[in-house]
């Protein structure tokens, strides 16, 4: 799996996901990861639709991966987020003038490691996968009905 994400490749990625405030996006994303030691990432871009307001938002979701051989032993790390609204430069809910609300997604190894702090709900999948096989990672929101996922292809 480590030479298999070092050496990169065309990726292709789809994503989407929900919160309580009454709006959904999902996205799609192509393009090519350079080889290096170092990782990648992606991020996946799309529309918001929102029920309760005929506006055009723009929304993100993204994941990003690091690995290294340290000795014999092979580490990955990895992390990001994405969000509707103000954290991708636009707002889907106006709760009042001037005020714009996003809850937000993460995507965090502490997250995955300690089954979130009873603060943060994971609420759905990353799954990154290559020729040599796939991982899957927890999404992870503060609202505990909001749904997402993220599908990254690498060959």
């Amino acid at each position: 799996m480590f030479n298999a994400l070092q050496v990169g490749g065309s990726v292709s990625a789809s994503g989407g996901g929900s919160e309580y405030t009454g709006c959904s996006f999902s996205g799609t994303a192509t393009g090519t990861l350079g080889g290096d030691n170092c990782g990648g990432d992606v991020t996946v871009s799309g529309g918001v639709t929102c029920t309760t307001a005929a506006q055009d938002y723009n929304s993100y979701m993204g994941f990003a991966w690091q690995i290294a051989k340290v000795g014999s032993e092979y580490r990955f790390g990895y992390g990001a987020g994405g969000s509707f609204g103000v954290f991708s430069g636009s707002c889907f809910s106006d709760i009042y003038a001037g005020f714009c609300y996003t809850v937000g997604f993460c995507t965090s190894w502490e997250f995955d490691t300690n089954g979130g702090g009873g603060f943060i709900y994971n609420v759905g999948t990353t799954t990154l996968t290559t020729s040599a096989g796939s991982l899957t990672f927890g999404i992870w929101n503060l609202d505990p009905s909001a749904t997402a996922f993220l599908n990254i292809n690498i060959t």
